[in-house]
């Protein structure tokens, strides 16, 4: 949905393409054997806003990198790779937003 009057028409194409995103994420989590054709789900999401929520976290808690991607069920070496490129597959952008006790659609979009 838009709101009229706020953001660029590049902001809201943004949010209307992670919308998107995580209406696939909804429909690949909702499938318990992911069968779900590659025509239909994208590989990846980047979000730089949701990398930052996912260190103010860490800050807060007191999480270091190696004990944050263990709780999300992660390498370090892919969490650093996420911190790096702001890109994760949807599937993993789940898994952090567990650990972190939200929902991937709270982690990117607010």
């Amino acid at each position: 949905m838009r709101k009229r009057g706020s953001g660029s028409p590049d902001e809201l194409d943004k949010v209307e393409f992670v919308r998107q995103q995580l209406w696939n994420i909804q429909k690949l989590s909702s499938d318990p054997k992911h069968n779900v054709g590659p025509d239909q789900v994208g590989r990846s999401i980047k979000s730089g806003p949701a990398v930052a929520r996912v260190v103010t976290y860490m800050d807060r808690h007191g999480l270091n990198q190696e004990a944050f991607a263990e709780a999300a069920g992660l390498s370090s070496r892919t969490l650093r790779n996420i911190f790096h490129s702001h890109n994760a597959r949807r599937a993993t952008w789940v898994q952090i937003a567990k650990a972190m006790g939200t929902t991937a659609e709270e982690l990117l979009l607010s």
